[in-house]
């Protein structure tokens, strides 16, 4: 029976694979961004690979094989994520000074910069959210002369389609920071066209450029002179893991280097403490849970809201779990629950819910719909309101913009989601198409990361336009040459009838 595994593998044709040393790279305070993965690495662990997971937040409880390198938690301020609360145009310009200041903190972090110096293990796999705000960390896979798979949090805007070498579409494929569906009149892809070449131009021109000098300043070995660029490192990634599914967001083309393993988050069966089974099991008009997320808090909402929400959430007869940063909050109404942390999932898979009211972040507008439960959406900054959108066009949730919240339209939305039946059978159509695929998405992670390995980096899986530059991509080239083609004969008629005109006053 023990040689049984080996057995089938064979017979499938997968060669069984050694324990692979594997470091995993997630510096920043960004737990949002990390935790759906942790499930990945934790299952590399527990399939017999030695992992080192180098994170402000170690497991509380590892697996075999598993070594947690603590490293100190970066703070950021209330500000810079303010300003990205100003639409897409201002957006991209916050978030690039936001992740410019934080990769700078971190190699400020005397904790983890010892461990880049002086970790002498030799790893045989990289594996970072190298896509934001920490690129310049994948020169630690040209140091130890590995293969680096990268996670990502959202799905594909143009500039992470550039970097994995996919389609780069600036008006068909509605940006996340914009505020649009898949269903976009000529205006709107007007509009998209230029938020999308925006994103380009500031990356490709201002941000790659500042990370590049953050890299040459900070990571520093025998060797590092001759290393390739920034750029051409991102681009050389064997694989992308991609926090995305069409069950829960618009169908777009992906090459084989990008895995769609969206629904990582949704753990469904996960078992509720006692606490809050019995606040859910007791509710005698069910649960209305509101979370807007890890990073928006008290300092970030805008003046008022909070009173607002409370005050809506009074009106209602269902009990309320409400997670928030302080639980001493004045004037809670006596149906509210303010906890710091709430087990998610478990809340969303207990028959008693009734709706979630979200700030619709990937992980809950994917939670949500998992468990078949509606959503009202609060967006705030970011791929949240593109997320929110998304909900109403599926049929499973309504939007309220932050400017549209009063007392009225809150307690209007929630009763009209829980009482009209089509958004719960909408969210119930789309929990069934998340769950119908052919591997668990945690199954299909492990095989691709092991695919890595087994193949030393997979660079059959790089498409060549990763060799190509950015106006390449574009077509650029082939555009002005066309055009100048066509221009070319009118300049030539131009001279030639100011020379004939010139002639006749000589004449």
């Amino acid at each position: 029976m023990v040689a049984l595994p080996a057995i089938l593998l064979l017979f499938i044709g997968v060669v069984p694979l050694e324990a692979a040393n594997i470091l995993i790279l997630a510096p920043m305070p960004l737990y949002s961004h990390t935790y759906a993965f942790v499930a990945i690495f934790k299952e590399l662990a527990v399939r017999g690979h030695n992992v080192t997971f180098v994170s402000p937040y170690p497991l509380k409880d590892p697996p075999p094989n598993w070594r947690d390198v603590e490293v100190g938690y970066v703070p950021y301020t209330a500000n810079s994520i303010k300003t990205m609360m100003d639409g897409p145009y201002s957006f991209y310009f916050a978030l690039n000074d936001f992740c410019k200041t934080l990769m700078e903190k971190v190699f400020q972090e005397k904790l983890f910069m010892e461990f880049l110096e002086y970790d002498t293990t030799k790893y045989d796999l990289l594996l970072l959210e190298s896509h934001f705000c920490q690129e310049p960390l994948i020169a630690i896979s040209h140091k130890q002369k590995i293969p680096a798979v990268t996670f990502q949090a959202m799905s594909l805007t143009p500039w992470y389609s550039f970097l994995s070498g996919n389609e780069v579409s600036l008006h068909l494929q509605p940006n996340m920071r914009s505020p649009y569906t898949n269903r976009m009149s000529f205006l709107q892809r007007l509009h998209n066209f230029f938020i999308n070449v925006l994103e380009l131009c500031i990356h490709y021109y201002d941000y790659i450029p500042h990370q590049q000098a953050l890299m040459d300043k900070y990571i520093r070995y025998p060797g590092y002179e001759n290393r390739p660029s920034l750029l051409d490192m991102l681009r050389n990634t064997s694989l992308t893991l991609m926090d995305y599914h069409f069950s829960v967001g618009y169908p777009e083309p992906l090459l084989p280097n990008v895995i769609p393993v969206g629904g990582l988050s949704a753990k469904i069966g996960e078992k509720l403490p006692e606490e809050f089974k019995n606040i859910m099991d007791n509710a005698k008009e069910g649960v209305v849970y509101l979370n807007f997320g890890s990073v928006l808090n008290s300092k970030q909402l805008p003046e008022g809201m909070l009173e607002t929400v409370l005050a809506a959430m009074g009106e209602l007869n269902h009990t309320v779990l409400m997670k928030w940063d302080q639980e001493n909050v004045p004037n809670k109404p006596k149906n509210v629950l303010i906890r710091k942390w709430y087990p998610q999932p478990g809340i969303l898979a207990h028959p008693n819910i009734r709706i979630f009211i979200t700030h619709a972040g990937l992980h809950g507008i994917t939670e949500a719909p998992s468990a078949g439960v509606p959503v009202l959406c609060v967006p705030f900054f970011a791929d949240q309101e593109f997320n929110s959108r998304y909900a109403e066009q599926a049929g499973f949730g309504i939007t309220l913009l932050p400017n549209e919240l009063t007392k009225e339209s809150i307690v209007n939305s929630v009763v009209k989601i829980i009482n009209e039946p089509r958004y719960k059978e909408n969210a119930v159509a789309r929990s069934n198409i998340l769950h119908d695929r052919p591997t668990p998405p945690i199954d299909s992670a492990i095989y691709w990361i092991e695919y890595v390995i087994r193949h030393k980096g997979a660079k059959h899986l790089r498409p060549a336009r990763n060799d190509l530059s950015l106006y390449e991509v574009l077509g650029i080239d082939i555009a002005l040459f066309i055009l100048s083609i066509a221009v070319l004969p009118f300049l030539f008629l131009i001279l030639l009838c100011r020379r004939r005109a010139t002639k006749v006053k000589q004449d």
